[in-house]
C-alpha cells in the first residue's frame, strides 16, 4: 500500500527538482461519485455521494506523465431491516495509487488526457444497529483508469472535466465505482 506520507514526498521531489520544475504538474477535482451496489433488499439505498481527487504528475515527454493521485470515491448509505431492528450502513470507497498518463493537445486551448493505472482501494463500512457502531475495512490491490478534456485558462492553469473509474472489493463481492469530477490542473 502506498502511503500518503510517499505520496507528499513525491510530490516535493517533483517540485523541488530543477529539471522536473517545468514539467511537473498538480490538480484537484470534485463531483459526483457513484458506487454500482446491489440495492435488493433494502428500506433505502442512495450509491450516489460528492467525491473528489487529487494528483500530481510530471511529464517525462510531451505526451507522457508519470502521476500519483488520492481519490475518494464517496460515500454510499443503505438501511435494512435485520432481526435486530433495523441497519443503516455507510460505504466509504478510496483509492491511493500511481500510474501514467497520456497527454494530447485537440487544439491550441482544448487537451486530453487518458490515465491508467494501480493502486490500493480502501472500503471503509460502518454499520449502526441500535446505537450499537459496527467498523469493517478491508483494503484491495485495483487497477483505475480515467479519461479527462481540458481548457487552458493560462498557460499553467487549466479547467478539467473527467471521469475515473476502479473497483470496489469487500468480503468477496464487488462493485464498480466511478467518479465524474470538474477540476483544475496547474503546470509548474
Amino acid at each position: 500500500m502506498i502511503s500518503s506520507r510517499t505520496i507528499a514526498t513525491l510530490i516535493a521531489a517533483l517540485a523541488c527538482s530543477g529539471g522536473a520544475f517545468a514539467q511537473a504538474y498538480i490538480g484537484v477535482g470534485a463531483g459526483s461519485a457513484n458506487l454500482d451496489a446491489d440495492c435488493t433488499g433494502t428500506i433505502s439505498c442512495n450509491n450516489s455521494s460528492t467525491g473528489a481527487k487529487i494528483f500530481a504528475g510530471y511529464k517525462i515527454n510531451q505526451s507522457i506523465a508519470v502521476e500519483f493521485n488520492y481519490i475518494d470515491f464517496g460515500t454510499a448509505k443503505a438501511s435494512a431491516a435485520s432481526n435486530v431492528g433495523i441497519v443503516n450502513i455507510e460505504n466509504k470507497n478510496s483509492l491511493v495509487g500511481g500510474g501514467i498518463a497520456l497527454h494530447g493537445d485537440i487544439s491550441p486551448s482544448w487537451n486530453a488526457v487518458a490515465r491508467l493505472g494501480i493502486g490500493s482501494m480502501s472500503v471503509d463500512i460502518t454499520g449502526v444497529v441500535n446505537g450499537q457502531s459496527v467498523p469493517l475495512s478491508e483494503s484491495s490491490t485495483q487497477a483505475y483508469f480515467g479519461l479527462g478534456v481540458g481548457y487552458a485558462v493560462t498557460k499553467q492553469l487549466s479547467l478539467n472535466g473527467a471521469i475515473d473509474f476502479s473497483q470496489a472489493k469487500f468480503s468477496g463481492e464487488s462493485a464498480n465505482v466511478r467518479l465524474f469530477s470538474v477540476g483544475l490542473t496547474y503546470a509548474f
